[in-house]
């Protein structure tokens, strides 16, 4: 089902099959203007069995509840420039490159600007281990994860870059996508993450938010990226598996002069450059973390 040009497509009840390269089950195309194609999807099942062939294809906006979309030779959906997919109750899943990649291709499909998945229940998996469950290139994201499941084959949760910086840290990127970073919002609420956070370069940023979630894995382990803020109400918790820096933290909760609420293994140091708690006090010094892990200042 392709919609294009301010076209919408509203679909139900329906089996979606196709074989063929660049034949995503759900896609639109290129528009001029304000008004971007559509697609409404309820109660489908769609599967895709050709290179460069997602479950979806988002030039457009993308509402997809109670789907089921598989994707045995591509990743499960890509988001190019000023667009966005909303997922409810939906199972999406790919097998190669990523799993999710939001960027501007440059080709001209897309108006540039910011790009939006958000996905409340059901269940996204990259199938792909070589790949992280989300890419964002060349334009700003807004990922948004409200009680899903995230099932990775990866070690990699997030890589945001350049096309040019990011060939160095995964494969499959495309050198044309253009030169300018991965400026990402990523909202999790009610959700278990677990994987690295890599920025490739200093003009790729972060600024996550957990919400009765937790997060295990490293941020920036290489400190090349641009700004990191993470940001933790009292019910969340981000564990550091490796050498971590973020610019601003806060949200954490001390007791006994210890972080409850983040955390890191012994030899593992998290370097923020400002710290809160959760009122919005200063926080400075060092702190060893229950794991044996550091919680120190950038000196």
């Amino acid at each position: 089902m392709d919609a294009t040009y301010g076209g919408t497509v509203n679909i139900t009840n329906s089996t979606l099959s196709t074989q063929g390269g660049s034949c995503a089950a759900l896609a639109s195309d290129r528009y001029t203007g304000a008004t971007a194609p559509t697609i409404n999807a309820t109660n489908c099942t769609g599967t895709t069995a050709g290179s460069g062939s997602p479950g979806i294809y988002c030039t457009g906006t993308f509402t997809v509840t109670d789907c089921t979309l598989s994707a045995t030779g591509s990743e499960a959906a890509c988001i190019e420039g000023l667009n966005s997919i909303t997922l409810n109750n939906t199972s999406l899943s790919g097998v190669a490159k990523w799993g999710v990649i939001v960027y501007q291709s440059m080709s001209g499909d897309s108006t540039v600007g910011t790009g939006r998945f958000t996905m409340t229940g059901g269940t996204l998996t990259n199938g792909f281990a070589k790949g992280p469950a989300f890419f964002v290139c060349d334009t700003d994201a807004v990922i948004t994860l409200n009680g899903a499941t995230i099932v990775n084959a990866s070690d990699t949760l997030l890589v945001a870059g350049t096309a040019s910086a990011a060939s160095s840290y995964i494969d499959n990127v495309n050198s044309s996508w253009g030169s300018d970073g991965g400026v990402v919002t990523f909202v999790a609420n009610n959700q278990t993450l677990v994987g690295k956070v890599i920025l490739c370069d200093s003009s790729s940023t972060l600024a996550m938010t957990l919400t009765a979630s937790t997060l295990t894995g490293p941020i920036d382990t290489d400190n090349v990226g641009g700004t990191k803020t993470l940001a933790l109400d009292a019910s969340s918790k981000w564990t550091a598996t490796a050498d971590s820096h973020i610019t601003t933290l806060s949200g954490v909760v001390l007791s006994a002069g210890v972080p409850t609420n983040v955390d890191a293994s012994s030899g593992v140091t998290i370097t923020y450059t400002s710290m809160t708690n959760g009122s919005g006090g200063a926080l400075t010094g060092t702190y060893t973390l229950s794991s044996g892990g550091t919680l120190k200042a950038k000196s």
